[in-house]
């Protein structure tokens, strides 16, 4: 309990979405049955690197490859660890995604590195004001954390292709796992989930709006933003149409092309 820690659901959802779920907790929680947790001794650093790669599609097909109803410590022991290989990129983008309050402060404090100063996206969407990856302050602030969904999403495949390159697994064996074993997912980027031009992931109540009214001439009114009230609060989010998807596979090629070429750092 008294350190950062990455955590995983026990639950094994073997033809969902995701099978693996892993995120770094920080100290003080006790965890449930339902939950497993694991960190490398003396090593936070090392322990971030392993929720780095417990993110990603090649561990999440390890896991899933086998369906069982249990990920237990076991399943996780036998997992590849990434190594140093790409580990400046693969901390810096793990960290961003889960360091999300004050909390992890001291987790973002003892794992950086003046090599996240030079670090830049891979490519992927680009919207007004998006900040860059190595845009970063020594000491945590609230600008540490990716917020914009468009830039989680593209995190995660970044992560994606860095693990398969520390492994040594080709561009086409990645595409191919995420393809073939990964039908939920695949669907959802294809049809379900829409991003504005601002990178904003659009609620499907919002972009169902999108589709009328109907002009004279038979076109969709697509001028203006559109607007959604959080459930559970006054505040209201502007969507900015068009709404497109994005094609995960074109990203995760590019940004394994793009760290393919950089080399390990």
């Amino acid at each position: 309990r008294s350190q950062y820690r990455v955590a995983w659901r026990r639950m094994a959802a073997n033809t969902g979405e995701r099978t693996l779920i892993a995120a770094v907790v920080p100290p003080g929680p006790t965890l449930i049955q339902t939950v497993g947790s694991a960190t490398v001794p003396g090593s936070v650093a090392s322990t971030v690197l392993v929720a780095g790669a417990l993110q990603s599609l090649i561990s999440d097909f390890a896991v899933r490859v086998t369906p069982k109803a249990d990920i237990l410590f076991s399943t996780i022991q036998r997992l590849p660890y990434v190594g140093e290989g790409h580990a400046s990129s693969i901390l810096l983008r793990t960290l961003r995604l889960n360091c999300v309050t004050d909390a992890y402060a001291d987790l973002w404090n003892q794992c950086f590195r003046k090599t996240f100063f030079h670090d830049e996206w891979s490519g992927g969407v680009e919207y007004s004001g998006r900040k860059g990856l190595g845009e970063v302050t020594e000491n945590w602030s609230i600008h540490v954390p990716l917020r914009r969904a468009s830039d989680r999403r593209q995190a995660l495949l970044e992560i994606d292709a860095l693990v398969a390159l520390s492994l040594g697994i080709s561009e086409d064996e990645l595409c191919s796992v995420y393809k073939t074993q990964f039908p939920v997912l695949l669907g959802y980027d294809r049809s379900r989930d829409l991003f504005d031009i601002n990178g904003r992931l659009v609620p499907s109540s919002v972009a169902n709006r999108q589709r009328g009214p109907i002009r004279d001439d038979g076109t969709v009114q697509k001028d203006g933003s559109l607007s959604s009230h959080h459930p559970q609060s006054d505040i209201e989010y502007h969507y900015q149409p068009p709404f497109t998807s994005l094609d995960r596979e074109a990203d995760l090629r590019r940004a394994y092309r793009r760290f393919a070429s950089w080399g390990a750092k």
